[in-house]
């Protein structure tokens, strides 16, 4: 999953108002959009394979810091069961 700045695209509030279907079909096809205001970023639009990336991410960083932790993520990534940083913790 590459999230670097180079699949990156610009919408404004006014765009997501009256183009979302269009800005949620190229999301859903691995695009992710920068929602800005008056030139400030306000949010994201990221597709769910994003949001789980991101979750793996997060889940990762927190394995560095506990090998106990590296297991239990291992074991459910392995598993192809879903848990919740949480339920790990």
């Amino acid at each position: 999953m590459d999230l670097t700045i180079s699949n990156e695209k610009i919408a404004t509030v006014r765009d997501l108002q009256t183009k979302v279907s269009s800005l949620l079909a190229t999301v859903k096809d691995g695009g992710f959009y920068r929602i800005i205001r008056n030139k400030e970023t306000i949010g994201f639009l990221i597709s769910q394979d994003y949001m789980e990336y991101v979750e793996e991410l997060q889940e990762d960083l927190n394995c560095l810091k506990s090998k106990f932790l590296a297991q239990k993520v291992a074991k459910a990534r392995k598993d192809k069961k879903r848990v919740s940083l949480e339920e790990i913790l």
